[in-house]
């Protein structure tokens, strides 16, 4: 199998690949799949951009190519390669992911992959479209670039300066410059606080976005429309990397190849192949009946009710079979459906699955109930 695998190298995975991403950005374009709609007269899509890190296995080839971070000499325990995943926020589907080195700086390698994302995947940045992206700060230029092709909505870090050039608006808002690289842009900045349970966030989030219609995109819904980052990306994450396991000596996701051409060849057909299993999702979702009962009686069921990990485990189990249709088998998966949308809220993160025994959950409580946001500057 080694064998073959070099024989057929890194391409035909590839290009299988872009078949696959582009398939599912069409299927996003002909198929109204948003569960968070923002904008009355103008309703954006809403996607989510962030990177990830992903381990290979300690070869003096990969070292070579893909390098590790956290170091100056490079004496991590595993090279990694570093994705820039963007994915539909409302089903968690993959739209396109540049990769490279992992870099030793974060912020300077994702800047670099959101680049390659705008020369190659140029379909995806749309005025259809807001991406919402973290505080790895893609500089005023980038941004420049960036909103004159789409609309986002990016969270800045404390130490990014900001001009003020307005007064404060009526949603609570206000207008202001991000200058750099010789360039200066000017951004509608929302700040907010959140509260879960009485419980107050020690933290101002300050979003910007390149969005001026105060009517048509309040500050309120634009702050709430900011917590889909996480469920686009972080959580959508969470659920591909978990197919990632038993490669390495340690716990965490891990690829198997030995070599760069590998690497890109098995790291092309996971992609393909999460995706792949996302769609078989999004057609159980369409053939689900609506729930006769509950808080979401009557409503459309939506892609992410569908377990990302069952599908993929009944895939798998049909291929084996090689005898189930995929009628058969969307209709089997639309049976089960997965609690969406239950305002959990923990104080800590995980982006894949835990190998570890079940530790007590005295430091790690999990609220239910729903965020409260307050708007820096509302209106008296």
């Amino acid at each position: 199998l080694g064998d073959w695998r070099n024989a057929l190298g890194p391409e035909p995975l590839e290009e299988l690949r872009d078949v696959v991403l582009r398939a599912s950005w069409q299927e996003h374009e002909d198929r109204d799949w948003r569960a968070v709609i923002i904008g009355r007269n103008r309703p954006l899509k809403t996607g989510a951009i962030d990177g990830t890190l992903i381990r290979v296995p300690d070869t003096p080839a990969n070292r070579a190519m893909y390098g590790s971070v956290g170091t100056g000499d490079d004496s991590s325990p595993f090279p990694q390669l570093r994705g820039l995943p963007m994915t539909d926020a409302s089903t968690r589907g993959l739209l396109g992911m540049p990769h490279g080195p992992a870099g030793t700086d974060k912020a300077a390698a994702e800047q670099k992959l959101l680049d390659t994302a705008l020369q190659e995947f140029p379909h995806l940045f749309t005025k259809d479209r807001i991406w919402i992206m973290d505080r790895n700060y893609p500089g005023a230029a980038r941004i420049a670039r960036l909103t004159a092709r789409t609309h986002v909505l990016i969270r800045l870090k404390s130490d990014i300066p900001l001009t003020r050039i307005s007064e404060i608006l009526a949603d609570g808002s206000y207008l202001a410059e991000i200058s750099g690289d010789g360039v200066t842009v000017t951004v509608r900045v929302i700040e907010y606080w959140v509260t879960v349970e009485g419980q107050h966030v020690p933290e101002l989030f300050c979003l910007v976005t390149d969005i001026m219609d105060i009517d048509e995109y309040p500050a309120a819904e634009l702050a709430a429309l900011y917590k889909w980052r996480w469920d686009g990306s972080e959580t959508a994450l969470r659920e591909v990397k978990a197919s990632l396991d038993g490669a390495g000596p340690s716990a965490g996701p891990m690829l198997r190849s030995g070599s760069p051409d590998l690497v890109r060849q098995e790291l092309a057909a996971w992609t393909a192949g999460n995706e792949m299993t996302r769609g078989v999702a999004r057609a159980a979702a369409l053939a689900a009946a609506p729930a006769r009962k509950g808080r979401r009686a009557g409503m459309r069921v939506q892609a992410r009710e569908i377990s990302h990990g069952r599908t993929r485990r009944a895939v798998t189990a049909a291929i084996r079979a090689g005898m189930t249709s995929c009628t058969a088998l969307t209709s089997e998966l639309a049976k089960h459906r997965t609690v969406i949308d239950r305002n959990r809220h923990r104080p800590r993160k995980a982006k894949c699955a835990s190998t570890f025994p079940r530790a007590g959950r005295a430091d790690t409580a999990t609220r239910i109930a729903p965020a409260v946001i307050t708007l820096a500057n509302t209106p008296a």
